[in-house]
């Protein structure tokens, strides 16, 4: 009798451990992420860096899970970005989404993705308060929050200089970074000149420039796209206009910082790897054509990375990605040192640089 009672616990044994241990989550065969980035247009070198990036990540991961790209142009507008959110997230039915790259498409797309709880990794949008428009939403690019507050630091700390004139493309993006730079560089001390709201793509600015010539200004603060940009610092030219001019990390792009007119514009932006070795692995690894690697490249390379770790690791669980996302400290980036979130879903530990044009190059300050 006790020898069929022993054998009846050694039959139940494994059983009961199996009971008590911790569930394992199923590993998914295959993934789709959705990618919003602007293919066309002023930021159109973004996209495709973003692009390049991920595809890059893609081709070394040796992993099981099959995944499949949806890219989808969200432009830079409004109405692009809630189409390209919308499709991806209601008709394609994403399990995650890398971007976007443009504040005005983020604050209108990202609002689809908080209905249906869709993992969002913004690598570029930088507006102050995107993050916060869902739980499932993770920058790992520095708020526009610090960005103006550093711009405005840097002109009246170190270029030492008291009355600004700020130009500013009205969309998220500019608004947010000019409201920000006003308000500290006059709690720092500073008088703000002149004010001017210009569409994303206004190329006519001799307007506030005739106004600027007779004012007090000895600094400009220009957060503009990269042809805007040009177009106003060819008419300062032709007005015999010469100041010293801060622009926004929109002025990154090839197409600005390679033009003999942009020679000594500073450029304000977060504070990230772009590696000589990496620009060569995209270069020639990537399926992408990229002529000039921004750093939208190694954004979307550890963004990319990031989504795929955790699809191994969690599944394609709405609820589990963002969970797994609250608690990140991803140390294997090329980007930056380490990517972790605060509470906001805003990137912890955020740094900003300045560079300034010289010779058709971006030279750090």
């Amino acid at each position: 009798m006790k020898k069929h009672i022993v054998l009846g616990l050694f039959l139940m044994l494994p059983l009961l451990m199996a009971g008590c241990s911790k569930p394992q989550t199923p590993q998914p065969n295959s993934v789709t992420i959705g990618v919003a980035g602007p293919l066309t247009g002023d930021a159109g070198s973004y996209g495709e860096n973003l692009r390049a990036g991920i595809e890059l990540a893609l081709s070394k991961y040796s992993g099981n899970v099959k995944v499949r790209l949806i890219y989808e142009d969200s432009g830079c507008d409004g109405k692009t970005g809630a189409n390209a959110f919308q499709k991806l997230t209601n008709v394609d039915n994403v399990d995650l989404i890398i971007g976007p790259i443009c504040s005005a498409a983020g604050s209108a797309g990202l609002p689809f993705t908080t209905k249906s709880n869709v993992p969002v990794i913004i690598p570029g949008a930088s507006a102050n308060g995107l993050a916060t428009l869902g739980n499932n939403i993770f920058r790992i690019y520095p708020s526009d929050g610090l960005q103006g507050k550093f711009a405005a630091q840097y002109a009246f700390e170190k270029l030492q200089k008291k009355n600004a004139t700020v130009i500013y493309r009205q969309d998220d993006w500019g608004q947010a970074i000019q409201d920000i730079f006003i308000e500290e560089f006059k709690r720092l001390g500073g008088n703000i000149e002149l004010v001017q709201a210009t569409d994303p793509s206004e190329k006519d600015f001799r307007t506030i420039l005739t106004k600027i010539k007779e004012s007090a200004t000895d600094v400009l603060y220009i957060p503009l796209g990269s042809e805007s940009g040009l177009a106003l610092l060819r008419q300062m030219q032709e007005l015999g206009i010469s100041l010293p001019a801060i622009g926004g990390d929109f002025l990154l792009s090839e197409d600005f910082y390679t033009q003999p007119i942009a020679e000594g514009t500073m450029i304000t932006s977060g504070k990230i790897s772009n590696p000589e070795e990496f620009q060569q692995m995209i270069k020639t690894q990537s399926t992408a054509s990229v002529d000039a690697v921004n750093i939208l490249a190694p954004l979307g390379y550890d963004a990319m990375n990031i989504a795929l770790q955790g699809f191994e690791q969690v599944g394609t669980d709405h609820k589990a990605m963002i969970e797994y996302l609250k608690n990140l400290e991803y140390t294997d980036g090329v980007s930056l040192p380490e990517i972790s979130f605060d509470d906001n879903g805003d990137l912890e530990n955020a740094k900003f640089k300045l560079q300034i044009v010289k010779d058709g190059n971006l030279v750090d300050l």
